[in-house]
């Protein structure tokens, strides 16, 4: 592939990667930006340990991590991280409110079969 169409592909895949930004809203936002900031750095120490103690092989070897590797961590990954903790949060909240609502059920079968145990004795 030639510079230029690399260039234009690690442009438009971290502006339409941000395009969707907005989309999650400043709540979520601002309740993951530190985590997937942390996902982000952990990522790009992870590139460079990989290089350097080679753990993957390249076909097509990056010329440089500017402008082969970073595109892809300031853009599909890095905002990927926000969807998937977003995601994750979501499925957790049913988790916990079916668990309440287990608990809240054994509480009120308890309750009804110490009433009739009461009433028995």
């Amino acid at each position: 592939m030639s510079i230029k169409k690399q260039w234009l592909l690690n442009i438009f895949m971290v502006l339409l990667s941000w395009i969707t930004f907005p989309f999650l809203g400043v709540k979520n936002i601002k309740r993951f930006l530190p985590a997937s900031l942390i996902v982000g750095v952990l990522e790009i120490i992870h590139a460079s340990i990989g290089k350097k103690r080679k753990w993957w092989v390249f076909y097509n070897k990056p010329n440089s991590y500017l402008f082969d590797e970073l595109p892809f961590n300031l853009g599909p990954f890095f905002l990927s991280h926000f969807g998937l903790l977003k995601f994750h949060s979501e499925i957790l909240n049913c988790l916990f409110c079916l668990m309440e609502l287990h608990m809240l059920s054994l509480h009120i079968l308890t309750h009804i079969l110490q009433k009739g145990l009461n009433i028995i004795a």
